[in-house]
């Protein structure tokens, strides 16, 4: 195999595969020939790709600022669950414009906007 950058020695690994997992990989193979192997090189590359993006998302300032702020949030009680937005919107979802939005002001946000 060659990386664009050097020819690559092929290696065997042996692994063990659920029997969903492995239809899962079998229906895959099915539209590349039936190669197996080209379908987990592809899994794992893509698989690496987005880690690496999942990285770079994590590694934004701004991201992080919000996480901790959100912290703090939780920490402090400064939450609400879901199960009382739902109590408290599904009684005004009938007052709904016709675009889906509540009328009026939400008594579960600090500011009244939904």
């Amino acid at each position: 195999m060659f990386d664009g950058k050097e020819y690559l020695l092929p290696r065997r690994r042996q692994f063990v595969l659920d029997e969903k997992t492995n239809d899962l990989l079998e229906e895959l193979a099915a539209d590349r020939a039936g190669n197996l192997s080209y379908v987990v090189r592809e899994t794992i590359q893509l698989y690496a790709r987005y880690q690496d993006q999942l990285d770079e998302i994590e590694a934004n300032p701004v991201l992080q600022q919000l996480m901790r702020r959100s912290a703090e949030d939780i920490r402090a009680g400064r939450v609400v669950s879901h199960g009382e937005v739902k109590s408290v919107l599904a009684p005004r979802a009938a007052g709904a414009d016709g675009r889906g939005r509540l009328a009026g002001k939400c008594p579960l946000s600090p500011d009244g906007v939904v």
